[in-house]
């Protein structure tokens, strides 16, 4: 579905949402996603909600969803999904792949937007299902596989070997006595990669360790560089302030470069070693694991900022609730935030200390989230019925359904009020699920044997 906003349109970003008519999907279903980017193009491909996965039935079939992506040169496509929920017994299966063109240039960390490479934010995120229900972790299995592809054009090429593999297999064997025993709800990974990317993969890279600050590493104050094409390249990038998290949350960056091999940010002796950040040149790939999905909503959120240039608006700031101050699990002083300083052309990651003696249980709220909040707490929120009806109920109310004496007598069957209600109802429903329903009515009729032996099931 597309979701226009004043704000993608004036950078010329295209928003759209993947939907369906049920609540979730069952056991046996296959969906296909075909995703193509022209030049220069920008996508952000969102979720409604948390997408439900259901029980397998009785043949045992697991839940199947495939995504093929193709991205033309100077395009960013961003996937931002909700965390997707397993009920318990659930049995899901995730293939994914991106094939990024490189682009005309010579390599590439060509850095021209109408030639140069492809770019690709891709977030693929785990739930631990209906947690309320007793149903944590208790899904039967889970196997995600995301493969990219770099070429210099998007023709496929047979036997195609991936550049990048980021993949994730558990069922309820492992995840239960791992991240259920450590109290974990949600793990998530992110992929960052090409030069309109660049300022995510810096601000994952600094994210990862501003956590490793506040859980009380020492963190160098030069374990991360910047080369000034690439800062150049982020947007001027020079710093990032951790979110407010009320939980547990770990995370870890790992640099990919386009060559081959992985150069990794790890940690000796307590200190972080100095990991190189090439966003041209490579991807970014981060995993976190987080107690609740908020505090994993606003990580996430801080980390692509950047992002509200390419597409208009900040990926997930609609779930965004109102934040309390951060909890830190012990009293010692603890860095709280990373910021950049860039003398003689070079950057370094410095901590910047804060006590944390006492937790703080203040809570703030912008305006709109306060507007909502009254909005929800009021008595005449139209929900339900009223809700999906499309204001006939306000249209009786107000009495604007009264018959037109002036329209008896020329073939009107409904008084002019109700004539003209009825025709704007259905122009804007039309609009919305129109393509849908005609698709249906089409297919119904050249193949109606299969979609009955379809709906038998």
């Amino acid at each position: 579905l597309p979701l226009r906003t004043a704000a993608a349109d004036r950078v010329g970003a295209a928003w759209c949402a993947l939907a369906s008519f049920g609540g979730g999907l069952l056991g046996g279903d296959v969906v296909d996603v075909d995703v193509k980017l022209g030049p220069n193009a920008s996508l952000a491909l969102v979720t409604q909600a948390s997408n439900k996965v259901y029980r397998v039935k009785g043949d045992s079939r697991p839940t199947v969803q495939c995504l093929k992506a193709k991205v033309a040169a100077g395009a960013l496509f961003v996937l931002i999904p909700d965390a997707l929920v397993p009920f318990a017994a659930a049995d899901y299966q995730q293939r994914q792949s991106f094939l990024l063109e490189t682009g005309s240039v010579g390599e590439l960390g060509g850095n021209n937007s109408a030639s140069g490479p492809a770019s690709a934010v891709v977030v693929d995120w785990l739930g631990a299902g209906r947690v309320a229900n007793g149903e944590s972790w208790a899904f039967k299995s889970y196997m995600s596989r995301s493969e990219f592809f770099l070429q210099q054009s998007l023709e496929p090429v047979a036997a195609s070997v991936p550049w990048l593999i980021e993949a994730l297999s558990l069922d309820s064997q492992d995840a239960k006595p791992t991240l259920g025993a450590a109290n974990l709800g949600t793990v998530a990974s992110v992929v960052a990669i090409g030069p309109r990317a660049a300022a995510v993969s810096v601000q994952l890279q600094l994210a990862a360790a501003a956590l490793a600050a506040r859980g009380g590493a020492r963190v160098a104050t030069n374990a991360i560089k910047v080369r000034d094409a690439d800062l150049s390249a982020a947007g001027g990038l020079t710093e990032f302030t951790l979110p407010h998290l009320r939980g547990v949350v770990h995370m870890a960056a790992t640099t990919v470069p386009a060559s081959g091999g992985a150069a990794t940010a790890t940690t000796e002796g307590g200190n972080c070693t100095q990991p190189t950040v090439a966003p041209h040149e490579s991807a970014v790939v981060a995993r976190l694991v987080a107690q609740n999905t908020d505090d994993a909503y606003r990580l996430l959120h801080a980390c692509f900022a950047p992002l509200a240039v390419e597409l208009g608006t900040v990926p997930y700031a609609e779930r965004l609730h109102a934040s309390g101050a951060t909890e830190h699990s012990h009293t010692s002083a603890a860095p709280h935030g990373v910021f950049l300083e860039q003398p003689e052309s070079k950057l370094r990651a410095v901590g910047v200390g804060c006590s944390s003696s006492s937790s703080s249980s203040n809570t703030s709220m912008s305006v709109t989230q306060a507007a909502v909040l009254m909005q929800l707490a009021d008595a005449t929120l139209p929900t339900g019925g009223f809700a999906h009806s499309g204001g006939i109920e306000a249209f009786y109310q107000l009495g604007m359904h009264s018959s037109d004496s002036s329209q008896q007598g020329r073939g009107l069957p409904l008084p002019r009020e109700v004539h003209t209600f009825v025709l704007s109802a259905a122009r804007s429903n039309i609009r919305l699920q129109g393509a849908f329903a005609a698709a249906a009515c089409d297919i119904a009729g050249s193949n109606l044997a299969e979609w009955l032996k379809l709906d038998s099931r």
